[in-house]
């Protein structure tokens, strides 16, 4: 109802005054940002008076700005409901102002979510959480972006004592020439598994009897069909874009799912150990 008032106003704007077509109009853009605003904030950022956004407020029926804020904000996800998708390789269009940006990442991440937790497939989360847990040691594999994801994942096993390894020079680097552990994991993270050399190392591995996981986006690979686990993730991104932005947080929340999975199945004692070592000391020295 409240939408429909606004929207309103806005089309028919000669029939309103300016101070309610610019009021009306921002908030329809930047309700997220309205909801934290003061009635001198919104004047400001809307070129209008206090006076103005008062009478406003009154207009649409409420007693002042604040009972106009409250509305807003029962009303925000049909705000944001109402709205385009964002364009996942190039998100923000040039003219567009600060609080419009912030908008553009904010939907951007949503979509991303959204569509990830969709294609999620339960079944193999779980399996790939039981082939870590049994593991005698987890090698991770990443290059470029994906890299910088699977230094975070290796991070987070680690602080519940899962012996792993991460490369953070050369990214998908040759075989490691040493003998194989009794139970070695090794866990990849492709995005469009095009590399050749990334394909070359996970058959080598898969000869030598390693277990493989596998994130990627392009489940249809044939590469898919000899590893052990594959986590498909969503893509909505093209090789021509401003950055790894979906791409990038599809991968990231994924895998923390599956960090979230591995410390549920030692819940008491990863609680135990998190407090043990993170008590020891100030965290934030180290940062």
């Amino acid at each position: 109802m409240l939408i429909k008032k606004l929207k309103e106003i806005v089309e028919k704007q000669h029939s309103n005054s300016e101070n309610d077509y610019l009021i009306a109009k921002y908030i329809l853009e930047h309700p997220y940002e309205v909801v934290n605003y003061s009635v001198n904030d919104l004047s400001k950022e809307t070129f209008t008076s206090n006076s103005s956004v008062i009478r406003f407020s009154k207009k649409l029926g409420f007693k002042g700005f604040p009972e106009l804020k409250i509305a807003i904000a029962k009303d925000i996800d049909e705000f944001y409901g109402n709205e385009e998708k964002v364009e996942f390789n190039i998100p923000i269009k040039q003219g567009q102002s600060k609080h419009e940006i912030s908008k553009v990442f904010f939907d951007l991440y949503v979509q991303t979510i959204e569509e990830t937790y969709k294609h999620l497939n339960m079944e193999s989360l779980e399996k790939a959480a039981k082939l870590i847990t049994e593991a005698d040691h987890v090698t991770i594999y990443g290059k470029s972006n994906s890299l910088l994801v699977a230094e975070n994942f290796y991070l987070k096993i680690r602080k519940i004592g899962i012996v792993a390894s991460c490369d953070s020079l050369r990214g998908f680097q040759r075989v490691l020439t040493r003998k194989k552990r009794i139970k070695e994991i090794a866990v990849f993270i492709s995005h469009y598994l095009n590399n050749e050399q990334t394909k070359k190392m996970i058959f080598q591995l898969k000869e030598h009897g390693y277990k493989v996981i596998l994130v990627t986006s392009n489940i249809e690979s044939p590469i898919c069909k000899i590893v052990d686990v594959v986590l498909g993730i969503f893509n909505g991104e093209s090789y021509v874009k401003m950055g790894n932005f979906s791409s990038q947080l599809a991968e990231e929340f994924v895998l923390d799912i599956l960090y979230g999975i591995l410390f549920e199945r030692d819940y008491n004692q990863n609680i135990e150990l998190i407090s043990r070592v993170n008590g020891g000391f100030d965290e934030n020295q180290f940062r």
